[in-house]
This record gives C-alpha cells, structure tokens and sequence, in this order.
C-alpha cells in the first residue's frame, strides 16, 4: 500500500518551489525599475458584437520605460484603428486619459500559496501542468483565481499561467487569461498576455480579445 501512498501524495504535489519563486519574479521583472530600463509593448485588440457583427481592431504600439527615480513614463509609438492610422489626440479616452489595462491576480505561489489547492500534476507534450483553485474555506476575493501552471520539468523553469478570475470585473460576463513567460538576456519575464471574455451591458454586450507582446526589453 505504500507506494501507492507515494504515488497519490506525489501527483497531488504543488508545483516545485523554485518554479514558482521563478514564476513571480518572472512576473514581477516588468515592473520593477530597478530590473527594467525600457520595453515595448503591442496590443492587439478586437471587439464585436456577440454575434460577430460591429467588429473592430487596434493596434497599439506603446514605450514605456523608467526614470532614475522609478517614475513610469509610457509613450504611444503608434495606434492604428482597423488599419487605419490615429492621430495622437485620437488616442484618449474621452475625458484625456490614455487607456489602460491592467490585472489582479494573487498568484498561487510564495505568501499566496495557502490560499490555493492544486490539483495532480499532468504531462501535457513536454510540459508539466497542474491545475489551481482557491483553498476550501478561503474567503472570496477580487485576487483570487482559477487556472493552470505550467513548467519544463527538465529544467523547472515556468512555462505559463493561466488564470480566470474568482469575482469578475463589473459588467464583464467571462474572462479568461493566460500569461505566458519569456526570456530576454537570459532573464525571465512576461512576454504576452492573452486575455478573452464577454463584458457590456446584458442587451450591448461585446466580446473582446486582447493580445499583449512585451518585447524589446532592456534591463538596467
């Protein structure tokens, strides 16, 4: 019976710890001005109506980069509408304010990890995979999430996370998010998001999806 045991215990493991020390500094790089001189960033975005109809597509290529001090300044390089070039005074919300996008994920790792449960770690290719939810019993929060973690088992280096959010953002019906982890100058970062749902008031609702590359970084 005991390896048995072993086996069970061993399929219900979290996944290795470095991977996961990995993964948040991974994901944290970007933003930490002490690591990240500059980057670009290019999102694609696509809404529709739920039946395809009204579709439109943009096109933003933004720099952002870090002072000295660590202040953020974030520069649109160009921003097309449906292939269609914009003026940079057409690149605003209507009350001035560039658009952003931003999320908020307690990740299943480090000080967050008692807050989740993971489930058996599968071979999906040449990837490991397992599967993570909130902790019974664990309070309801806008942090928490749902999803999939993925590593090369060879070298325990993170592949990707998936992550659909516990209580979504008002209005917004399905959302689902994958983060996937890249390397530039041999250091590990996010290097695309990819983010799907529906969202809008229930008679003008829109699906939407968001591509997001982060790519020519320069580390300090």
């Amino acid at each position: 019976m005991l390896p048995l045991l072993l086996l069970v215990a061993t399929a219900l493991a979290t996944p290795p710890d470095a991977t996961l020390d990995r993964l948040v500094d991974a994901l944290e790089a970007l933003a930490d001005p002490t690591q990240a001189a500059s980057f670009l960033v290019t999102t694609t975005a696509s809404f529709a109506d739920t039946d395809g109809d009204d579709a439109h597509t943009d096109v933003v290529v933004t720099e952002v980069r870090f002072e000295v001090g660590g202040e953020q300044i974030n520069t649109v390089i160009s921003h097309t509408r449906d292939g269609e070039l914009l003026e940079p005074e057409e690149d605003k919300d209507d009350d001035g304010e560039k658009k952003e996008v931003g999320f908020s994920l307690a990740v299943p790792a480090n000080d967050d990890l008692p807050r989740y449960t993971y489930g058996p770690t599968t071979q999906r290719g040449t990837a490991s995979v397992a599967h993570y939810q909130p902790a019974p019993g664990e309070p309801s929060d806008d942090d928490l999430a749902s999803g999939e973690v993925a590593w090369d088992p060879s070298t325990g280096r993170p592949l990707w996370i998936t992550f659909e959010p516990l209580e979504k953002p008002f209005l917004v019906k399905s959302l689902d998010n994958r983060l996937v982890i890249g390397e530039t100058a041999g250091k590990l970062h996010t290097a695309r998001i990819l983010s799907s749902g529906i969202g809008g008031p229930p008679l003008m609702r829109k699906k939407f999806e968001l591509d997001m590359r982060f790519h020519d970084v320069v580390w300090r």
